[in-house]
């Protein structure tokens, strides 16, 4: 698997515009600043929903105990 991606890499068109600040930036260094922009972004994405479950969970409960008390 590792050497398909490594053809697929190699054979991708390159744009004549580099994406790095510099623009001097390997292809690989481009891929793994990108690979760790998204595991970041996932797991802040996994952090509010996560933060938005617990508090969804909490009110689901606390609603029939407060019927109960009426």
């Amino acid at each position: 698997m590792l050497e398909h991606v490594r053809n697929l890499i190699e054979i991708a068109e390159r744009s004549p515009q580099s994406l790095g600040i510099d623009g001097l930036q390997e292809p690989a260094t481009r891929l793994a600043a990108e690979a760790i922009r998204l595991a970041r972004l996932a797991a802040s994405t996994h952090m509010i929903l996560s933060a938005r479950m617990s508090l969804w969970t909490d009110a689901e409960n606390a609603e029939p105990a407060a019927e109960e008390e009426h």
